[in-house]
């Protein structure tokens, strides 16, 4: 399956008279949302320097920083 920009999410909520309520966010708006969160994924360094335990604040440098953003793959069920 292969999601084109005019996907999107429905999120069905309920109202106490039991209608549904309908949020379409499209997908072109959820990736703008979580491609900084994705970012930071890939780039956070895995070192286990004793300074980033003590400080809570990791000194190594980011890994992955040259990266540039070239789709989004779904994974269900895995």
């Amino acid at each position: 399956m292969i999601l084109t920009k005019k996907d999107g999410l429905n999120f069905v909520f309920n109202t106490k008279d039991g209608k549904d309520v309908i949020a379409y966010i499209p997908l072109t708006k959820i990736i703008e949302c979580l491609e900084d969160e994705a970012f930071e994924v890939i780039t956070k360094p895995d070192c286990d320097s004793s300074s980033c335990a003590v400080n809570n604040f990791c000194e190594c440098d980011p890994i992955n920083d040259d990266v540039e953003f070239k789709r989004v793959e779904l994974s269900v069920g895995k």
